[in-house]
């Protein structure tokens, strides 16, 4: 199961401020993710995790909430 709290608390250090946001809470329409927030949150999920997104991973589906970042990342393998 993947640690939401660590994805919660890279978004809480890139927005260098405390930010409550549910599991289900969308990120994109909370604008807590643009599109810079959104390619670094990229680049720290790929190094964190060891993993490699494609192109069809990189969907405001998969990145909208928590809980859909955390389902792509169990689908790339991570646990």
């Amino acid at each position: 199961m993947i640690e939401k709290q660590t994805i919660r608390n890279y978004l809480t250090a890139s927005a260098n401020k405390e930010i409550n946001v549910a599991d289900d809470d969308s990120l994109l329409a909370s604008r807590l993710i643009d599109s810079l927030t959104f390619a670094e949150l990229v680049m720290f999920l790929e190094s964190h995790y060891k993993v490699s997104f494609d192109t069809d991973d990189l969907t405001p589906d998969n990145f909208d909430t928590l809980n859909a970042i955390a389902r792509l990342l169990e689908r790339k393998g991570v646990s």
